[in-house]
């Protein structure tokens, strides 16, 4: 950040001196000056980018608030990359997502979400920004985060498999391991859990590799569900190490499961979400 410019120097009139410095004629002069010496006592630590981002006005606002709510979309791009806090909250108890959530400005919600904000944050009239989104798409979108926040991440393949599948060239370390995503949608919203756990694994079960003839194993499989009530939200991903693995069950794309004891059966697609890193969860 560029330093702060050099500070005029405040000349003293003729005819002011010890007698009439006090006299409202001279006031203003005598009130500029007591302020430049304050400035020249604080300018060091006005020079700090974190410093000038986290002061706030009367409102208890930001620079980030007010960008938000101004919907200066390439200034607040410019305030995240400066680091500035993302969860700091006005008087009103508002964060900039809650903010960017309310006036329904979707490209700002998704700029804030990349700087990993708190969602289930309040403010002091105890609402979120998923309470408060002003689109669906906004709150879709939140809802989203959250429920690939609740996914637990499996944990990271062996060095053998690894070596097998050629993911040391393909990731930085071997705590960030390439999988490979399949999303299954269609699911019943009325079974529980476990019963659609059972169903998808018994779907999976019944495709073959080829070269081997053997069942693809997935190296997780997750019933997405309500963050509060738990309920299945009627989709499902599945996560592989091996590529192959992945587009094969992807490819099927649509089928017919059935319920478990002949209780009915559905129509899912399969739908591939490609690869990612280990720890990274976008919306899908």
């Amino acid at each position: 950040m560029n330093p702060l410019p050099e500070l005029p120097n405040i000349e003293v009139p003729e005819g002011m001196n010890n007698e009439t410095k006090d006299s409202d004629r001279y006031k203003l002069i005598k009130d500029s000056r007591r302020r430049r010496e304050q400035i020249e006592k604080t300018k060091g630590a006005q020079q700090n980018a974190s410093t000038l981002l986290a002061e706030q006005d009367e409102l208890g606002r930001a620079a980030l608030h007010v960008a938000v709510i101004w919907d200066w979309e390439h200034i607040c791009a410019s305030i995240l990359r400066q680091l500035a806090k993302v969860d700091s909250v006005d008087h009103a108890g508002d964060t900039a997502l809650i903010l960017a959530a309310a006036t329904g400005n979707q490209p700002i919600v998704e700029s804030l979400l990349a700087f990993s904000p708190t969602l289930t944050m309040e403010n002091k009239a105890e609402k979120t920004a998923v309470d408060l989104a002003k689109t669906r798409g906004i709150r879709r979108l939140l809802q989203k985060f959250m429920i690939e926040e609740a996914i637990p991440k499996p944990p990271p393949p062996s060095k053998k498999e690894l070596d097998r599948e050629e993911k040391a060239s393909r990731s930085s370390s071997f705590d960030e391991p390439i999988i490979y995503r399949v999303r299954i949608e269609g699911l019943s919203k009325m079974s529980l859990p476990d019963m659609l756990e059972t169903q998808v694994r018994s779907l999976i079960a019944k495709m073959l590799v080829p070269e081997t003839q053997r069942p693809v194993v997935p190296a997780q499989l997750r019933i997405v569900g309500d963050p509060i009530t738990e309920r299945p939200l009627g989709y499902a991903y599945v996560d592989f190490w091996e590529p192959e693995h992945a587009n094969l069950v992807a490819s099927y794309q649509a089928l017919t499961i059935a319920a478990p004891r002949g209780e009915g059966s559905s129509n899912v697609r399969l739908v591939g979400e490609g690869p990612r890193n280990w720890n990274y969860n976008p919306p899908s």
